[in-house]
């Protein structure tokens, strides 16, 4: 949240603002109880000064002295329907594992999570949510390996092991495990394609947020009576799942 802060609105300018500045104080207030926490609490004389240059003039110090963010409990926030519902997702996934396409296709893909935990053996007995299924690893634990490796340059067979390879055998690793990209990639992609396809499961995961954001757009933008009136500024942050979720609500056609 602090870092989310400071990218959305900076600090208070150096000119006439010392290091006791309630401008530097701004509070965040969750919706639990109102509890409040000190944005700066954690930062040091030195760390607030070197941010007060992040403002252009005086006039864009929110009138304000108190920024309020209302963080909802997991319990409430319709963007995790897997913390809000827990037994009622987990009875709806393990619906769609149970379904015979399900358990012969992803059966078929145990042969290539057998070779894929030989290179990786980080992923073999790794615990698996839901209760398990016959391909018996993470898909979404083995896809990270590839793509975040890929993202910071890294080679997909740099020190996946305790035992440094020689050469010969790095690149042959390498060679291997590129290989295995693709088919993690896809096998992964096919498993979330038939949990979105459960209509009971995508309506659980998809329609809350969606109806939290049409009240909020709605309640907005009936409130034009006063323009001097501030209106929040809302924003949703969720997991690549769950916007994987929303594409296949509103049926985006590249995703079937």
């Amino acid at each position: 949240m602090q870092c989310f802060l400071d990218g959305l609105i900076g600090k208070s300018p150096s000119d006439g603002i010392n290091n006791n500045s309630s401008l530097n104080q701004c509070q965040i207030y969750s919706s639990s109880g109102g509890k409040k926490l000190s944005y700066y609490k954690a930062i040091g004389r030195q760390d607030r000064w070197a941010h007060l240059n992040m403002w252009t003039s005086a006039d864009d110090i929110p009138i304000d002295n108190e920024i309020r963010v209302q963080v909802r409990d997991k319990k409430k926030d319709t963007l995790n329907a897997f913390d809000r519902h827990p037994q009622m997702m987990n009875g709806l996934v393990k619906d769609v594992i149970a379904t015979e396409d399900f358990q012969r296709i992803d059966a078929a893909a145990k042969q290539l999570a057998e070779e894929l935990t030989a290179y990786l053996p980080g992923l073999r007995g790794a615990p698996q949510a839901f209760g398990g299924t016959p391909s018996g690893i993470n898909w979404v634990h083995a896809n990270d390996h590839f793509v975040c490796r890929r993202a910071h340059s890294i080679a997909l067979a740099d020190n996946f092991s305790e035992h440094k390879l020689n050469k010969k055998d790095e690149e042959e690793a390498e060679m291997i495990l590129n290989s295995m990209s693709s088919q993690v990639c896809s096998h992964l992609a096919w498993r979330f394609r038939e949990w979105y396809r459960n209509k009971k499961l995508l309506s659980a995961v998809a329609a809350p947020p969606f109806r939290d954001m049409l009240s909020d757009m709605v309640k907005v933008s009936a409130d034009d009576s006063d323009s001097h009136v501030r209106k929040p500024f809302v924003i949703y942050s969720c997991h690549d799942v769950t916007l994987l979720a929303f594409l296949y609500a509103i049926g985006a056609g590249e995703l079937f």
